[in-house]
C-alpha cells in the first residue's frame, strides 16, 4: 500500500486474523483477530479420536470466542 502512496489508516484500513507476533511489530500496528487456536486445536483432536474409536463419549460441543486487538491500522 506505501508503494501506491496509500497510509494506513488514513486511506484504508487493514485487519488480520490470528493475532500473529508480527501485528505487533509491523510499522503500522496490525488490528487484527485471535483466536485460541491450542484450543481448539485440543477440541478438535478429541473429536476426531471420538470418531475412529467409535465407542468413547462423544465431545461435547463447544464455542471458541475470539478476541479482537485494536490496534493502529483500523
Amino acid at each position: 500500500m506505501r508503494q501506491r502512496g496509500l497510509r494506513v489508516p488514513e486511506d484504508t484500513a487493514v485487519a488480520g486474523s490470528n493475532n500473529t507476533g508480527l501485528a505487533r511489530i509491523l510499522s503500522t500496528l496490525l488490528t487484527s483477530v485471535g483466536y485460541p487456536i491450542r484450543e481448539s486445536g485440543e477440541h478438535a483432536r478429541r473429536f476426531v479420536y471420538t470418531l475412529i474409536v467409535g465407542d468413547a463419549a462423544p465431545a461435547e460441543s463447544r464455542t471458541f470466542v475470539p478476541e479482537l486487538f485494536i490496534r493502529r491500522s483500523t
